[in-house]
Order: C-alpha cells, then structure tokens, then sequence
C-alpha cells in the first residue's frame, strides 16, 4: 500500500487546483502561506524592540514597511504555489501507465477467455428405413444410424481437446410429444480441435429401437427425433489428439529386445494403472459406455484381453503416435504405409540409431505424461 499513500497527496492536490475555481469561498486553512510576509508576532516584536531602543538583531538601519492587516489577508488569500514541473510529469507518466495497463489487461482477458465450444448436427441418417435402397446392405447397416456432427473452436489463443462425445438419439411422435423412444446411444471418441479451427465428425451407431420404429410404419417427416449431446472440452491439450490414428500396435517383442530402455517405463505404467484402476480390460471398457461386441477393441483393432492391450493399448499407444506424428518428420501418419514403430525404424537401414532415439524419447515422454496423470487421478479420487 506504499504506492496508495505516495500517490493520495498528489490526488488531492490536483483536486483541489480543479476545484478551486468553481468555489466561492476558499478554504483559508488550505490556503498556502507566502514565507515572505512577516507574521502578526514578529511585527509586535520588533515594535516594541524600537520602543525600547535596543536593537538585539541589528536592523536600525533597516526599514520595515507597515503591511495593513486587511491586505496582507487578501493577498495570502490570492497567493497559489503550483506543484512542481518534475512531480507534475512524473504523476501523469505514472497514471498513464496504468491506465494503459489496465485496459490491455482487461482486453486481453475479455479476448482470450475460452469460449464455449459450438457443435451441431448436420446430418442423421437411416439406411435400413428405405426398403429399397437397403436391399443390398448388411443386416448391421440396416440396423444402424449415421450422424454427422460439425464442432467448432471459436477460440484464437488456444487449443481444444474434445472428450469422449456422449450420443443418444430418441424419436418421438407428433400426436404424443410427452413420450420419447430410445432409438441409439454410444460413447464416440473424442478429438482434438486446433485454434479456430472446425472438424467433421461422423458417427456410426447401433440402433437397437430401429425395429419398432420401422413397425410404425410411417414416413421420417411424420416423426421427430432428439439427439442429447454432451462432451467434456480441456482447453490447451499437450498432444494432438486428431493425429491418432487407430491400428498401430507398437508393443511388440522386438521393440522391448532393441530398446531395453523401454522396460522400467512399462512396468511403471503397468503399477500405476493397476493402483488407478485404469487397465483397458473388456469390463473397465464397458464401464465407459463402450460396447464390445467381441473381444477385439473398437478403437485399436487388436485384442482387448490380451497384455499388449491392457498396458499401452487405447491410451499411450495412441499418445505415442500422436508424439511421433508432432514431433518427428520421418514418422509416416498413414497406416497402410506402417503399421508398427517396428517397420518405421527399419524402413530405412541407414538412419536406424537415429530413429531409434527419437522412438525413445518419444515413448519416454507419453509414458511420463500417462503416470503422472494416472497419479493425479488417484489421488483425487483417495481425497
């Protein structure tokens, strides 16, 4: 509060000098005295000085001119000291400063809050609703729904990291607005969302209440359908999330043998998901809303019971590719072209201790951040 008790003398002295000429009566108490004028004592003192005639200060030879009472009154009262230049400059520089200061601060947090996230629906289809068109599809098709999704990241400073989308689609009647029929839900993936930018996101979905829709009979313009989206977005994802492309599978024996490195950081992982309780089994999965028709993973095609899946599968294998796509230039994102770290590193003989590296640095870093948020977790979860 330094600052505050520097600064209020000055405040009230400008108020005054503003002030002071739309007032009629100043105050005399606030008015500043000229040193030059003697006061009503000295004059005393030196009358009776020369009455007496000594002169203890030596001024016999000095004149003093008499001041009447009167004036000297009205010119203490006209008498104004302006503040010094220096002091002057120095408060305006001091107040523009932060008046500027402020306004930037209160731009920048007006123009860098994160704005809400925007998500329509562009499309739903039914292909097994036309009998003709649906001839020749599978029976999965026919019992199936395809909605389209366009989410948009309004924000210009930072970017955006989409959660698993949570879908569910009911249809409804005209006649009965009050009733509403389950026709599909699911746990789609979620995706990330550069600054400004919007993605497309398609969604394939089983309808299990297809069928008693179609025993109605009617056409899609006699019935209403709702679709409940919700979604969780973190703003400034580290890794990103678009990159991840499903169908890598880099935990492989041959990787462990040649970067024996890798050990210690999987069997880290490995404790702290079983403290966490975040293992990808089939049961932890289908408490997440994702069905599992077989014991192959909808996200990354391998099997969902198997070691190479509970550890790394569905979560830092996806990281890592994600890593290796951001971070290293020779790491191919199309997954015809590799289908494993494996193949990437020994595509080319000549560059293999480099690759190798970057590999290890890589996984280093996705492991770490796989722990350290299955810790974050925990503890919050103990609390």
């Amino acid at each position: 509060m330094r600052w505050l008790n520097v600064i209020t003398p000055y405040l009230s002295q400008i108020i005054n000098i503003i002030i002071q000429p739309f007032s009629d009566d100043p105050d005399p108490d606030t008015t500043p005295v000229d040193e030059r004028v003697l006061t009503h004592n000295q004059e005393h003192q030196l009358a009776s000085n020369r009455q007496d005639g000594s002169d203890p200060w030596g001024l016999e030879d000095e004149i003093v001119p008499e001041v009447d009472e009167q004036d000297n009154n009205e010119s203490l009262l006209l008498v104004r000291v302006p503040l010094p230049k220096k002091r002057k400059l120095c408060f305006y520089i001091f107040y523009s400063i932060f008046v500027i200061l402020y306004v930037v601060f209160f731009l920048l947090i007006a123009y860098a809050y994160p704005l809400k996230p925007v998500c329509t629906m562009e499309d739903l289809k039914l292909p097994g609703y036309n009998k003709t068109a649906s001839a020749n599809m599978s029976e999965e098709m026919k019992k199936s729904v395809y909605v389209n999704f366009t989410c948009n990241n309004r924000n210009r400073l930072i970017s955006a990291s989409y959660d698993q989308l949570s879908i569910v689609i009911y249809y409804y009647l005209p006649e009965d607005l009050e009733s509403y029929y389950l026709l599909a839900s699911i746990m789609a993936p979620g995706f990330y969302l550069n600054k400004l930018k919007q993605k497309i996101v398609k969604v394939h979905m089983p309808a299990p209440g297809l069928p008693s829709l179609l025993k109605l009979g009617k056409p899609l313009t006699e019935v209403g359908f709702r679709v409940n989206l919700e979604f969780g977005v973190r703003f400034g994802c580290r890794a990103p999330c678009e990159l991840w492309t499903p169908g890598f599978e880099p935990w492989v024996d041959e990787i462990l043998h040649h970067i024996p490195e890798l050990q210690p950081l999987l069997h880290n992982s490995y404790s702290s998901r079983i403290l966490c309780n975040r293992l990808a089994t089939k049961d932890n999965l289908d408490k997440r809303g994702m069905e599992l028709q077989s014991l192959d993973c909808q996200l990354c095609y391998s099997r969902a019971e198997t070691l190479d899946h509970i550890v790394a599968a569905c979560s830092t294998t996806r990281m890592v590719s994600a890593y290796l796509s951001r971070c290293v230039k020779w790491w191919p994102v199309n997954e015809t072209f590799a289908q494993s770290i494996w193949t990437a590193i020994y595509i080319s003989n000549g560059e293999r201790d480099t690759r190798e590296k970057d590999v290890k640095k890589v996984i280093g870093a996705a492991f770490f951040w796989t722990i350290y948020g299955g810790f974050a977790t925990a503890r919050c979860s103990m609390v």
